[in-house]
């Protein structure tokens, strides 16, 4: 029985440290979309798996 092909890649997520706006992508936002800080080591960054469909 052939096997089904799955792929996930991971993403980097980010949530504001100064309004909590989130989750943003952030290879594709830098500065947060409510309140325009850039995105700080005070800010929660965490790293999610994302299925992708073939």
């Amino acid at each position: 029985m052939p096997k089904e092909s799955s792929s996930a890649k991971v993403v980097t997520i980010w949530f504001c440290c100064n309004c909590g706006e989130g989750p943003q992508n952030l290879r594709l936002v830098a500065h947060c979309p409510s309140c325009g800080l850039h995105v700080c080591q005070s800010c929660t960054i965490t790293k999610e798996k994302r299925s992708t469909r073939r």
